[in-house]
């Protein structure tokens, strides 16, 4: 079972996904900020990492090149997920190369659908 760490400050957007996601088979894992992000992704190891780009504790674009910085996180696909429109977090966030970029509100049937592509999965959204 491949395992998803889900990051996110709002608590309901990070429930929301992992209800869905434990629905087509998924283990998740949730951390409200970038600590408790970084600390998850190094010691769990998931298999991908949907992440916030505004967060209290360190943003989700610090807790990126932290783990683009680490010998084994560093191989761990992201997707970002944000609620800004600055042109500037977007262009900052495609430079570390994410596996996928959804502004909120976003269809949780599309970020299901970069998922499954990311890890290779057929499962249906």
């Amino acid at each position: 079972m491949q395992k998803i760490l889900i990051v996110d400050d709002r608590q309901d957007i990070a429930r929301a996904l992992s209800i869905r996601l434990q629905s087509l088979g998924y283990h998740t894992a949730v951390a409200h900020d970038a600590v408790m992000a970084l600390r998850a992704a190094i010691q769990d190891e998931p298999d991908l990492i949907l992440l916030d780009i505004c967060m209290p504790a360190g943003g989700g674009l610090s807790v990126a090149e932290h783990l683009r910085d680490h010998a084994t996180a560093s191989a761990i696909p992201l997707i970002f997920m944000t609620a800004s429109k600055d042109p500037e977090v977007r262009e900052q966030a495609l430079s570390l190369r994410p596996a996928g970029y959804f502004e909120k509100p976003f269809d949780s049937l599309d970020v299901v659908a970069r998922i499954a592509e990311v890890l290779g999965d057929t499962a249906d959204a």
